[in-house]
């Protein structure tokens, strides 16, 4: 069984993740997804928000206080404390930033988990892949000018980490101190809308304007 953790910062309680967007806000809806789902026998909420704390109260999860070490650039104290207070063999490290990473997604990215070779690799993380010629301030980085340079599409893919969910034995918690190992299986969404993160107020309005309308309108017409 599993122990699902949502981190939140009190800075990023700003970030819109409690106010409501049809009704709803962030927090609210990853609950109710991860509610629905077998396999996580616990939801805990972590963060330094009094805020935070009375809405996971309310909405009958469990609520850990992070200190202000733990909400520190360097999260080691932070996994280890709340690891050392789980009690399922597995953990779920996840945002609620992302309101379209939905309980079919959860179920298949724990089934894929369940099913992993534990001998070469030894936690599952979520990532988009991405084709794409990239710069940094020193020129290019993955591909070549002039007669060298090829099109996008046959450059070797990169992986862009996301916050939609680690998966971790609570053993290995422990050990790295970290919410996802060494040797780690890329799970790789290629959905754009399940992997759309709201970062900031102009991410939110976008999400509650546009696409949860979208979202509805195609529910409809079903």
């Amino acid at each position: 069984m599993y122990t699902a953790i949502i981190p939140i910062r009190k800075k990023e309680v700003q970030l819109e993740i409690l106010r409501d967007g049809d009704g709803k806000n962030l927090l609210l809806r990853k609950i109710e997804q991860l509610s629905t789902i077998p396999n996580i026998e616990r939801i805990i909420v972590a963060s330094n928000s009094y805020d935070v704390m009375e809405y996971a109260k309310s909405y009958n999860v469990d609520f850990y206080l992070r200190s202000q070490e733990e909400c520190s650039d360097n999260m080691t104290s932070f996994v280890q404390n709340i690891s050392s207070n789980v009690d399922t063999q597995h953990i779920i490290w996840l945002s609620c930033t992302l309101p379209f990473f939905c309980k079919k997604l959860f179920d298949e990215v724990i089934n894929v988990y369940q099913k992993l070779d534990f001998d070469i690799y030894d936690s599952l993380i979520v990532c988009s892949e991405l084709k794409a010629h990239i710069l940094d301030e020193n020129g290019p980085l993955n591909f070549r000018t002039g007669p060298f340079h090829v099109d996008s599409r046959i450059l070797p893919s990169l992986y862009v980490l996301t916050s939609a969910c680690f998966i971790m034995s609570r053993e290995y918690n422990l050990q790295y101190k970290n919410t996802w190992g060494r040797f780690p299986y890329k799970k790789i969404f290629h959905d754009s809308l399940a992997l759309f993160e709201i970062k900031n107020r102009q991410d939110f309005d976008f999400f509650n304007q546009i696409l949860l309308k979208k979202q509805g309108d195609a529910n409809e017409k079903k």
